[in-house]
């Protein structure tokens, strides 16, 4: 697993698309109960693939965050272990061994956090998981909708540095007398950059011309000049159709990771980074970090939970069973 996270809405809607008034860590609830009491129809084939959830875990202290962790049963490349009773040898592990992704979900926030580990079940597969254990006659099925953000050149502005800049602009008709109606001469960045258009177009017969400005593999703490940067972008009419992407790298207050910023087509998932983790998110470390990483990127997710809630239109009742019984793919 990476040491992010994407955040999602979760829920229950009906046919319409309408959000259904059904608590989902309730749900999650009737579930664990099952593991608990070992009954091995936790086990589910989703799409060819045998799936199932582990004991869930809680903060005693706080009870907002419960991390839920959903595994896919690894059926082929097992791992080898030595042989406690023949050191030197190698022997295939006996246990059922799963790749896992974590659910993390914050009541306080109304949102979910899940994991990015490739190999183990994706959030579509975490959806059907779940949605197996519903009844037709519920007349809902559960959802996760990504959180979606447009970055702001605020964040660029207020960020401690800037590592690059990547510029690609499509060298069609009349783009040099575009670039010189816009370029003001007298700055050498916007010279040099009219200078390479013209070279491209002229002498090579290039389409497109795509560069990038950096700091290469010098100090971590090294930094562009900001008023620059930001100063090249005032100059450039950022609507053309001439300039097909421009994009920014910057350290990102709020994570202190390098962040990637696109002037064209900026909206993005919403992640949650996890400072000081390793490659995989174990559950208790997720629910240790969730509530400060959920903090960090409040402002972000709040309308879209907003948005969220107020779709919530049909009362549901709370007094249902699980579908233990269901038999295969949906």
């Amino acid at each position: 697993m990476a040491n992010y996270t994407y955040f999602y809405t979760i829920g229950f809607y009906d046919d319409e698309g309408n959000g259904v008034d059904r608590n989902i860590v309730s749900f999650l609830d009737k579930i664990e109960t099952r593991i608990r009491k070992k009954d091995a129809r936790v086990v589910r084939s989703i799409n060819e693939e045998f799936l199932r959830m582990f004991l869930f875990s809680r903060n005693s202290m706080d009870d907002d965050i419960v991390v839920v962790p959903l595994g896919k049963l690894i059926t082929k490349n097992k791992p080898y272990a030595e042989d406690s009773n023949n050191p030197g040898r190698l022997i295939q592990l006996d246990a059922d061994m799963f790749d896992i992704n974590c659910l993390v979900y914050s009541k306080r926030h109304h949102l979910a956090m899940y994991t990015t580990n490739s190999k183990g079940p994706s959030q579509q597969e975490f959806c059907a998981y779940l949605n197996s254990y519903l009844f037709k006659e519920d007349e809902c099925i559960l959802k996760m909708d990504p959180v979606f953000f447009e970055k702001s050149l605020e964040d660029v502005r207020n960020a401690k540095r800037v590592t690059s800049i990547l510029v690609s602009v499509d060298l069609g008709d009349n783009v040099n007398n575009y670039f010189r109606e816009q370029v003001e001469n007298k700055m050498n960045l916007l010279t040099l950059m009219r200078n390479m258009m013209d070279v491209s177009k002229e002498t090579v017969d290039g389409r497109y011309l795509t560069f990038s400005i950096g700091l290469g593999q010098g100090k971590r703490t090294g930094t562009l000049n900001k008023d620059s940067v930001l100063t090249l972008l005032g100059q450039l009419n950022l609507d053309s159709r001439f300039i097909k992407q421009i994009e920014l790298k910057y350290e990102d207050n709020r994570t202190d990771k390098i962040e990637s910023y696109k002037i064209k087509n900026t909206d993005t998932f919403l992640r949650g980074v996890f400072i000081g983790a390793n490659s995989k998110l174990s559950p208790d470390f997720l629910l240790e970090n969730a509530g400060e990483v959920y903090l960090k990127q409040r402002e972000h997710f709040i309308s879209s939970v907003q948005k969220f809630i107020n779709n919530i239109k049909k009362e549901a009742n709370e007094d249902y069973e699980l579908n233990l019984d269901w038999g295969g793919n949906k």
